[in-house]
């Protein structure tokens, strides 16, 4: 194996773990409460999360429209954003 190969491999290794341990250490359980935060939307609109402290649930949805898996799931989402707004 050459040498940057061996140096990449690590590379992603050292990713993956960091990844891996980040999101153990700010993971938060079903029903509890998290701090305010804003979010931007697809028209450069922005969103805060106590704009909706009146709603029993909100749902985030981030996609690559690159992507066929979001692609092919868009008809679904719509669907539901008809069922339940």
């Amino acid at each position: 194996m050459s040498y940057f190969y061996r140096l990449q491999k690590k590379k992603i290794a050292a990713l993956f773990f960091v990844s891996l341990f980040s999101l153990s250490i700010s993971a938060i359980e079903p029903g509890d409460k998290v701090e305010n935060f804003r979010l931007l939307d697809q028209k450069g609109g922005s969103h805060e999360l106590f704009y909706y402290d009146d709603k029993k649930a909100l749902v985030f949805l981030v996609q690559g429209n690159g992507c066929p898996f979001a692609r092919n799931a868009a008809p679904r989402f719509q669907e539901l954003r008809d069922i339940y707004s």
